[in-house]
């Protein structure tokens, strides 16, 4: 499984599964922010996020 279709598969199984505990375990995943995409419950951009939305969230960590 290639990292577009591990993103793809752990965001299907967080919006079939909205209110299960998840934790994110990679060594790879924050190599470049566009792959933490599929991290959508760190809450880092969203309702409760600091970023209206993770593309918001990429230009600005990849500006730095």
């Amino acid at each position: 499984m290639n990292g577009s279709m591990f993103g793809a598969a752990v965001w299907t199984i967080q919006q079939r599964m909205p209110q299960a505990r998840v934790i994110y375990v990679s060594a790879t995943a924050a190599s470049e922010p566009r792959n933490m995409a599929y991290m959508e419950r760190l809450s880092i951009w969203g309702n409760n996020g600091l970023f209206r939305n993770n593309s918001q969230f990429i230009k600005y960590v990849g500006a730095s």
